[in-house]
């Protein structure tokens, strides 16, 4: 998401992220909201939409075709190194 102009979020907050890729419209920023939300995403025009998720393809949809996006069940777990806070992490890491 970062990559594609999307937030830098501490990883200790339970949120979802959307963020739009190569957008051609005046809505081209990413959107947080809660962890526990559900967002309905729905095609609105006469055209074939592509759904990836994590770069994989996971089909098409065509008008009125929808797609909900929520949380998984599971957490994802990482293991952790670095001691350092995750504002002294994006000072280093940028050279702020």
């Amino acid at each position: 998401s970062f990559s594609a102009g999307g937030p830098l979020l501490d990883p200790v907050l339970q949120s979802l992220v959307i963020t739009p890729v190569a957008a051609h419209s005046v809505f081209d920023r990413s959107i947080v909201v809660p962890g526990t939300s559900l967002i309905e995403v729905t095609v609105n025009q006469d055209r074939i939409v592509r759904v990836n998720v994590d770069k994989e393809g996971l089909g098409q949809l065509g008008e009125g075709g929808k797609v909900d996006i929520r949380s998984g069940e599971r957490p994802s777990r990482f293991v952790t190194l670095d001691e350092r806070s995750f504002p002294a992490l994006i000072r280093d890491k940028f050279g702020l």
